[in-house]
C-alpha cells in the first residue's frame, strides 16, 4: 500500500481500531477537529516564537540542529499517528506543519550562510543575527539539512498529491534553495522573487492538467507550499531592511501575476469569481503602473519619463487583462487599454510641452486612431484621433512661430500650396465628399 493510500480515509482502519459513535449527545468529530487545530496553531506558535525570540543558551549552529530535529519529529509524529493509530487527519496535520518547517529550516540556513559573506553592513535584529565560525560548519549544516529534509519533503508530497509528488518535491526545494542566496538586494530579490513566481505558476499550471489531486483540499495545501518560500524572501526584506520603490513595484508585479494565473484558471468555469477578477487585476495594474511610477521619478532628472512610463505599464497590464478575459468583458478591458495610451501622451503633451513628447503623442495617437478605426470603436478612435491632432497641433504652433510672413520666399510657399489645394478640390472634389458621407454613415455604426 502506498503513503498516499495509507493517508486517504477512516474507513480502511481496521475493525478494532474504529470509534463507534456514541449517539447525539458527544460530537467527538467536533472536538478533535477543534483539538487539531489548537494543536497546529500552538506549534506554529512555538516555531515562530523559536525564530524571534530564539533561545537563551546553546549556539547558534545548536539551535540550528535543534530545530532541523523539530521538523523530523513534525514528520515522524506523523508516520506514527498514520500507521500506528491509524488515524489520517492527524497524520495530514503533522506532515503540513513539517513541510512548512522546512520553510523555517532553510531560511534559518540562509541567515547563516549571510553571515559568512556579511555583504549587508546593516544592523539587524538579536533574532536575525545567526553566525557561524567557519564556512565549513555551514557546509555541514547545510548537508545535514539536505539528507534530513529531502525524504520529508518526498514523502509530504507522496501523501498530499503522490501523482505529482517528484515534481511538487523538486520545485519546493529549489525554491526554498532561493534563500540560502547571500542576497538582500531590493532590486535582485524583487527580480529572483519574480522569477520564482513565474516559474511555480508554469509548473502548476503544467500539473494541474494531468492531476486531478489539485481539485482536492490536499492537493491546494500541496499546490500552496512553494509559494511558501518565496513570502519569506520577499517578507524578510521587507522586514528586516530598507524598503523602496522597486522592491515595491516587482512585489506588485508578481501579485499581478498570481491573479493573472488565479483568472485564466477560473475564466472557464462561470463562477462569480470571474466576474470580479478582472477588476481586482485592474486595481492591481494600477499599483504596478504607479510603482514604476515612482521609480522612474527617483532617479534624478527622470521626471519628464514618469507619465510615459505609467502609460505604457498600465495600458499593457489593461491590454494583458483584455486579452486573458475574453468575450465582451476582455473588449472592453482592451478598449480601456488603448484609451489610456492615447490619454495618458496626451496629457504628457500638455504637461511637458517638448518635441519628443510632440513625437510620441503622434505616433502613438496614429496607431490608437487606426486601430479604433479598424476594430470600429468610436472611443477608442476619438482618443486616438485627438492625440494626433494635438501632437501635430502643437508642432504647426512651432513652425509658425518660426514662419516669417515678410519673406518673400515665404509668401510664395503659402500662394503655392493654396493654388495645389484648389486644384485638388476641382478634380476629386466631388469624390472626397461622397466618401466623407459614406464614412459618416459607417461611424454613426460603430460601437461606442
Amino acid at each position: 500500500m502506498s503513503s498516499r493510500d495509507q493517508f486517504s480515509t477512516d474507513n480502511e482502519y481496521p475493525a478494532e481500531t474504529r470509534v463507534q459513535d456514541p449517539g447525539p449527545g458527544f460530537n467527538y468529530r467536533t472536538l478533535s477537529s477543534v483539538l487539531r487545530f489548537i494543536g497546529a496553531g500552538v506549534l506554529v506558535a512555538s516555531l515562530s516564537m523559536m525564530l524571534f525570540r530564539g533561545w537563551d543558551s546553546g549556539s547558534d549552529l545548536t539551535r540550528f540542529y535543534t530545530l532541523l530535529a523539530y521538523c523530523a519529529v513534525l514528520a515522524g509524529t506523523g508516520i506514527f499517528l498514520s500507521h500506528i493509530v491509524h488515524e489520517t487527519k492527524g497524520a495530514r496535520t503533522f506532515l503540513a506543519l513539517a513541510l512548512g518547517a522546512i520553510c523555517v529550516n532553510f531560511t534559518v540556513l540562509g541567515a547563516l550562510c549571510l553571515s559568512t559573506v556579511d555583504r549587508v553592513g546593516q544592523a539587524l535584529p538579536s533574532f536575525a543575527n545567526w553566525a557561524v565560525p567557519d564556512g565549513s560548519s555551514v557546509v555541514l549544516a547545510a548537508a545535514t539539512a539536505c539528507l534530513v529534509l529531502s525524504p520529508i519533503a518526498c514523502f509530504g508530497f507522496s501523501v498530499f498529491a503522490r501523482k505529482s509528488a517528484r515534481r511538487l518535491t523538486g520545485l519546493f526545494l529549489v525554491t526554498n534553495a532561493a534563500l540560502l542566496l547571500p542576497l538582500r538586494s531590493s532590486l535582485l530579490i524583487g527580480l529572483l522573487g519574480l522569477v520564482l513566481i513565474i516559474v511555480i505558476l508554469r509548473q502548476l499550471a503544467v500539473i494541474r492538467r494531468s492531476d486531478n489531486t489539485f481539485a482536492t483540499r490536499e492537493g491546494r495545501i500541496a499546490a500552496a507550499m512553494p509559494f511558501i518560500p518565496v513570502a519569506i524572501l520577499l517578507g524578510r526584506n521587507f522586514y528586516l531592511y530598507s524598503i523602496d520603490e522597486t522592491l515595491l513595484t516587482l512585489s506588485a508585479l508578481i501579485g499581478y501575476a498570481i491573479l493573472r494565473e488565479v483568472n485564466m484558471a477560473v475564466r472557464s468555469t462561470g463562477t462569480l469569481a470571474t466576474k470580479f477578477l478582472p477588476g481586482v487585476r485592474a486595481a492591481s495594474a494600477l499599483s504596478v503602473a504607479l510603482g514604476a511610477a515612482a521609480t522612474v521619478a527617483s532617479v534624478d532628472g527622470s521626471h519628464p519619463l514618469v507619465l510615459p512610463i505609467f502609460t505604457v505599464v498600465l495600458a499593457g497590464l489593461l491590454a494583458d487583462i483584455g486579452f486573458t478575459t475574453g468575450g465582451n468583458a476582455g473588449t472592453t478591458w482592451t478598449r480601456a487599454a488603448a484609451i489610456t495610451l492615447a490619454l495618458g501622451f496626451l496629457v504628457n503633451l500638455v504637461v511637458w510641452p517638448t518635441i519628443p513628447a510632440t513625437i510620441a503623442a503622434i505616433l502613438t495617437g496614429a496607431a490608437i486612431a487606426i486601430y479604433g478605426y479598424s476594430v470600429e470603436q468610436k472611443s477608442v478612435f476619438i482618443t486616438g484621433g485627438s492625440a494626433l491632432l494635438s501632437g501635430i497641433t502643437y508642432q504647426l504652433q512651432n513652425v509658425f512661430a518660426a514662419f516669417d510672413f515678410g519673406s518673400w520666399s515665404s509668401l510664395a510657399l503659402i500662394g503655392i500650396g493654396a493654388i495645389v489645394l484648389a486644384s485638388v478640390l476641382e478634380r476629386h472634389g466631388l469624390v472626397l465628399r461622397n466618401r466623407l458621407i459614406a464614412w459618416r454613415l459607417r461611424y454613426s455604426q460603430w460601437d461606442h
